[in-house]
């Protein structure tokens, strides 16, 4: 049995402590760094005219699907806390079974021209190049790809401490862990990323080196091959 975090390894682990079966642990399905870029400022200026996004501002980047799991309104009540800051702004990038109401809580948390809600768009990597943080709101995930893609592009990622999360993002490295529905937490790591630019570049970057060191396909791949061989190999194949 392949397990791809930490959490399902353990669980694995001790449930077939006593049988045939062999649990394995590889960081995920590896992720693509080339696909992703770290923008200098001059460039990230430009990448945000093409998008309309503010070229001054504090850019906090969502994605995934607006439904329960991924919690949007989590986003936008954190985002609300900071709406008296002039300079922030948040796209969010998805759709879901929750566009309407996620529209209806936009306006009704008073964030029109703050949040942007762009719905489906192929263009991902365009918008992660173009923000300053990623913030995740998920409940369970297994080992998210939308994180490893905004930690590829050199973005400190903001999320609960969840499965899957827990398992790409060092808290205070590269990013902020915050408990479970703590949306105030949330808030407050967004404004100390706002207004610790130096710390924040930092994070990014280290935040890349653990995806290319860890998680991406030049790094997971080689441990899959291994994986099946041996196995192959065990039953004479």
């Amino acid at each position: 049995m392949i397990t791809i975090n930490g959490e399902d390894f353990a669980l694995a682990s001790r449930a077939f402590a006593h049988g045939r079966t062999k649990v394995v642990y590889v960081p995920g399905v590896g992720t693509d760094c080339g696909r992703y870029q770290i923008l200098p400022a001059a460039g990230r200026i430009v990448a945000r005219a093409s998008l309309g996004l503010p070229g001054n501002a504090f850019v906090v980047v969502w994605v995934g699907e607006l439904d329960r799991n991924k919690r949007p309104e989590d986003a936008l009540a954190a985002i609300r806390c900071l709406s008296q800051e002039d300079l922030t702004r948040m796209v969010m990038l998805g759709s879901g079974s929750r566009d309407r109401e996620v529209a209806d809580l936009t306006v009704w948390h008073g964030l029109e021209g703050i949040v942007s809600l762009a719905g489906w768009v192929s263009n991902v990597a365009e918008y992660l190049s173009a923000s300053d943080v990623f913030l995740s709101t998920s409940s369970r995930e297994g080992l998210p790809r939308n994180v490893m893609e905004a930690m590829a592009t050199g973005l400190p990622v903001v999320a609960y401490d969840i499965r899957g999360c827990n398992d790409l993002v060092v808290d205070g490295e590269t990013g902020f862990l915050v408990p479970f529905g703590d949306v105030r937490g949330l808030a407050d790591k967004l404004a100390w990323l706002a207004q610790h630019p130096d710390e924040r570049h930092q994070m990014g970057e280290a935040g890349r080196r653990r995806i290319e060191e860890t998680f991406s396909l030049e790094a997971v791949l080689p441990q899959m091959k291994t994986i099946y061989q041996n196995e192959l190999g065990r039953k004479g194949v």
